[in-house]
């Protein structure tokens, strides 16, 4: 229960992150930029709201990549982020890192062991 209720926090959090970051790329980029940071943000939010239903799709990791190599072009390309505003976006997508993996099935949680009856 407070997995669930720190998970909805936090994905709120990164929600209201993504809202601010797709508006700056709406109002300042081409729209190439804002569609990827569109499908970025996505991506990573659905994720995480995935995380909380305890459905594992093998095939999330293919999409799981795209956002991955799509943040750090975003970064990359952006002037406004030097090293130090890519070491925080870093930080703050960590935790959401760990929730898509989690999706895939690749990390074993607690949830997983005891849905195929290990951990009776």
């Amino acid at each position: 229960m407070i997995k669930k209720v720190t998970t909805i926090i936090y994905s709120l959090i990164v929600l209201a992150f993504a809202v601010a970051s797709s508006l700056i790329s709406w109002a300042n980029d081409t729209s190439t930029i804002f569609m990827m940071e569109l499908i970025v943000d996505i991506i990573i939010i659905s994720g995480i709201l995935l995380s909380l239903s305890d459905k594992r799709l093998q095939w999330w990791i293919v999409l799981l990549i795209i956002a991955i190599v799509g943040e750090i072009y975003l970064l990359s390309i952006d002037p406004r982020s030097g090293l130090k505003e890519s070491f925080q976006w870093s930080i703050i997508l960590l935790p959401a890192l760990y929730l898509n993996l989690q999706v895939t099935g690749l990390l074993k949680t607690n949830s997983l062991v005891k849905n195929r009856g290990y951990n009776n």
